[in-house]
């Protein structure tokens, strides 16, 4: 586990144990961290969706539904105008 990572998991333990609702602890988090939780949920498909290209020959429609999204447009802003050709070579 990185620098950053555990302190988001100490980050995650500490606010878990304190009484408030998820949109304080997502600001405390932004606060505390200057990331914001729709930032870390980004990084974090980003992340699962370079795997499935890199693994599979599915398309990219076809690699967002795997991922949750109803809507390929939304998983394809994503990606910023990066074609799958260009990132599988």
């Amino acid at each position: 586990m990185g620098a950053g990572r555990s302190h988001d998991f100490i980050l995650s333990v500490a606010v878990s144990r304190i009484s408030i609702n998820a949109k304080q602890k997502f600001s405390v988090k932004h606060k505390l961290t200057g990331i914001k939780t729709t930032d870390d949920i980004n990084q974090f498909v980003i992340h699962k969706s370079k795997i499935k290209i890199l693994s599979t020959t599915k398309t990219i429609q076809e690699i967002a539904y795997d991922l949750g999204f109803s809507q390929p447009h939304y998983f394809i802003k994503l990606y910023n105008n990066i074609t799958l050709k260009s990132f599988r070579e």
